[in-house]
């Protein structure tokens, strides 16, 4: 998501300046399947395997707090492969939009907080900043429909949106099921991952937006190139 930014919003502004809103509703949700696809596997390896990662990384002592990493990061993907409303709301000039969406989110974090983690300790924390996250960006996204006209959704997406929710229940229900090891995750993440790439590649339209990508041959199957 950070390195798209650098090359989202130069291009959503020289659109702007040529008032030519069918090109930024299709660099918009263009560039938001790509960060989903493509942060795919950080997501599925942090939200999935968060309690054998955690394991890994800190010990058995920390066991507990896997659920805590998936909550996490499922906050924080859904904020990145939702697309760059916040930035356009920028391009456009929305400065009222952003305050007050920020100033609601920021209330809403704060609230959930303060009833949560009383009650639930650390988990509460986290429960509510997944929801302050998620509710964050539907709140820009709604922002981004009032203010630019951009679709909240464009439907020939659907498919790509559905692999990814698709394939991290079912890498969640394998993992939380069978329990396998470490090893053999990392294995179908991989595997998954590319399929879900090898799945969407028209819409992502690699060879065009990446044609260097060619020269590869192990990942042209996947790629549809």
């Amino acid at each position: 998501m950070q390195s798209f930014k650098f090359l989202y919003t130069p291009m959503a502004a020289r659109l702007f300046a040529r008032d030519d809103k069918a090109g930024i509703n299709d660099l918009y949700w263009r560039t938001a399947i790509w960060i989903a696809v493509f942060s795919f596997p950080v997501f599925v390896v942090s939200f999935a395997l968060a309690q054998p990662l955690t394991v890994l990384l800190f010990g058995s002592r920390y066991a507990q707090s896997g659920i805590i990493l998936a909550l996490l990061s499922l906050g924080n993907y859904f904020n990145a492969a939702v697309g760059f409303n916040s930035y356009t709301l920028r391009v456009y000039g929305k400065v009222r939009y952003i305050v007050v969406i920020d100033l609601l989110a920021a209330l809403l974090g704060l609230g959930l907080n303060l009833w949560l983690i009383p009650a639930y300790g650390e988990l509460g924390a986290a429960v509510g900043t997944c929801i302050a996250l998620i509710a964050h960006n539907l709140l820009n996204h709604t922002g981004l429909l009032l203010g630019t006209g951009i679709d909240l959704f464009q439907w020939r997406y659907l498919r790509v949106y559905a692999s990814i929710i698709v394939a991290a229940v079912g890498m969640l229900l394998v993992q939380t099921l069978f329990n396998p090891p470490l090893a053999i995750s990392g294995a179908l993440v991989v595997f998954v991952s590319l399929s879900i790439v090898r799945l969407n590649h028209k819409a992502l339209n690699v060879g065009q937006m990446f044609p260097e990508l060619r020269r590869i041959p192990v990942l042209r199957p996947f790629l549809g190139l």
